[in-house]
This record gives structure tokens, sequence and C-alpha cells, in this order.
């Protein structure tokens, strides 16, 4: 797998030569992480801080970014992710 820029200038970047597993693989890694963010998110402030020590609303900021992403990534991968999972029978 590479992630390349699309171009000089852009903020843009392309992932070439990826297989359909890694991008299955890389769905599921973002539904686990995501499901495990929203976990800490709700954590009050004395439990949060054992699992990021610091500011607690810069972290659940970040950390709802970082949930953001995981959601873009799920839905990008959506259409391979669906293709690679077995179909069901139609039923007439």
């Amino acid at each position: 797998m590479k992630i390349l820029k699309h171009a000089e200038h852009s903020e843009l970047f392309r992932i070439d030569e990826v297989l359909d597993e890694q991008l299955i693989a890389l769905h599921d890694i973002c539904q686990n992480y995501k499901a495990y963010l929203l976990t800490i998110i709700k954590m009050s402030d004395k439990q949060m801080a054992e699992f990021a020590p610091g500011n607690s609303i810069k972290a659940r900021e970040a950390m709802r970014l970082q949930v953001k992403t995981c959601m873009a990534y799920e839905i990008a991968f959506g259409e391979v992710v669906s293709k690679g999972e077995p179909q069901k029978e139609k039923l007439n």
C-alpha cells in the first residue's frame, strides 16, 4: 500500500496499490477504533485522565475529530466492503 500526494501543492493524497482485503481490514479497524473512542469520550474527566492525560476538553475534541475521520473511512471503504461480503441469495 502506498499513500501518494495528489499534486505537488495539493493537500490531497491518493492510496495506491491496496488490496481489497486491506481495505476491508481498514474498515474493521475504523469501526473498532471508533467504538473505543466513543467509550472514552463518555467517561468522566477522572476516568479519561487514565487514557488521555492532560486537558480533557482538548482530548475529547481530538477524539471527536478521530471519530469523524473513522466515519469518513467507513463510508469511503463501504463499497469495497459490501462487494467483499458474501452475497445473500435472493428470495423469490
